[in-house]
């Protein structure tokens, strides 16, 4: 005799999963050597720094190596690589000829 697999039993199995997940701290992460972009206005990257990411939240910038701050972290050389924040609004349009006739309802309306 086999059993199915309930959709009650599924539902069961993801929340003792996400329970056990929410009770196991996160490992502590450091990312070394990185070139972070703060992406306020004005502001220049910050070269070479060391990230400290403690319970998956960013807890310290520094430009210096975070030694004391090593005690089983996990680290990753980011040498050459660039840090940016999650929510970044990058989106934009490029204006063209096409988009201008587009957006004014003119067809007529010249190149350039």
């Amino acid at each position: 005799m086999t059993r199915a697999f309930t959709p009650a039993a599924g539902l069961a199995l993801m929340f003792c999963v996400a329970t056990v997940q929410a009770a196991t701290p996160a490992p502590l992460l450091i990312i070394e050597h990185v070139t972070v972009l703060p992406m306020t206005p004005g502001a220049a990257p910050l070269r070479d720094a060391s990230v400290l990411i403690e319970n998956g939240r960013i807890t310290r910038i520094a430009s210096e190596r975070l030694a004391n701050e090593s005690r089983g972290a996990r680290r990753i050389n980011a040498t050459g690589k660039f840090l940016t924040p999650g929510c970044t609004d990058m989106h934009m349009h490029l204006e063209n000829d096409r988009m201008r006739r587009l957006y004014s309802g003119n067809a007529a309306l010249a190149d350039g």
